[in-house]
């Protein structure tokens, strides 16, 4: 009887043991598994993250050529940019061109804003002196129109000049004086056109225009 005991404990500590045993190894194996499986979605996760900047990259470098504009969107913390940084418009670093000027900039890149407002914003924010005088080469912080910028860029210097009008100007005599190889009437309908000048008589001395080459 005790022989017949002793076989049933020890069959029942052998049973615990071996229970235990493949419990543990079962357990381990989840973890390992669990293990293999994170670092495999890390990887995966790190090569879409990579994949996903460097196209953003491509775009940001497509739309920079584009515009010629490096689009500071987000980054920049100027509390003069505020005003500009909207749905509609924004602030970037402009790279400036041959025969650019503050105005030409301004009536480019923000044609449906009060061109004063934008000028002295730039003349600010760039800390340019009274004679708003800048170099080709130079980068300045403007701000834009997004739908002007994303579309093609048509420098308004390439086919026409800057003018001041002077005390007793008149279309005539800026027409004779600029526009030489032009009819008076010819030159004077250009330079209306150019500038949406409805009444030619009520032209202002100190506003800009622009004069077709």
């Amino acid at each position: 009887m005790r022989m017949k005991k002793g076989i049933i404990t020890v069959s029942t500590i052998v049973v615990v043991i071996l229970g235990v045993f493949f419990s543990l190894r079962f357990i381990g194996g989840r973890e390992t598994a669990t293990n293999v499986k994170t670092k495999d979605d890390s990887i995966v996760k790190k090569n879409n993250e990579v994949l996903k900047n460097e196209n953003e990259e491509s775009n940001l470098g497509a739309t920079k050529t584009q515009q010629g504009i490096e689009n500071t969107e987000g980054e920049s913390t100027n509390e003069m940019d505020a005003a500009y940084i909207n749905d509609k418009s924004n602030v970037g670093i402009y790279t400036v061109k041959k025969d650019d000027t503050v105005f030409s900039i301004a009536k480019t890149y923000m044609p449906s804003q009060d061109k004063s407002k934008i000028v002295e914003f730039i003349r600010n924010r760039n800390s340019i002196d009274e004679s708003y005088k800048i170099s080709e080469g130079q980068k300045i912080v403007i701000p834009y129109e997004k739908a002007r910028a994303t579309a093609k860029a048509v420098d308004s210097n390439v086919n026409t000049k800057e003018y001041t009008i002077k005390k007793q100007d008149t279309l005539s005599s800026i027409a004779k004086n600029n526009m030489p190889s032009y009819a008076v009437k010819q030159a004077i309908e250009m330079i209306k056109q150019t500038n949406k000048i409805t009444n030619e008589n009520k032209i202002k001395e100190g506003t800009h225009i622009y004069i077709p080459k």
